[in-house]
């Protein structure tokens, strides 16, 4: 996995293993901005496509819906 606690540190440190890691971004905007390819944003997955619409708007969802730890 690109984002646990064990490659974070070759993936500018982004640990996105556990909720907690998971809110961080979520509330700082940077885990929406990142997968929806947003301008200002280093887009994920890296030198990758965007994810499928369907996937995105499931995220999107549960980021409106407060991102609870569900």
């Amino acid at each position: 996995i690109c984002h646990s606690n064990a490659a974070a540190p070759n993936f500018g440190s982004i640990d996105l293993e556990g909720y907690d890691d998971v809110s961080i971004h979520v509330n700082n905007g940077s885990l929406w901005g990142s997968i929806n390819h947003d301008s200002g944003f280093t887009n994920m997955p890296l030198n990758g496509n965007k994810m499928p619409a369907c996937n995105l708007s499931i995220i999107k969802a549960w980021i409106d819906q407060g991102a609870l730890d569900n």
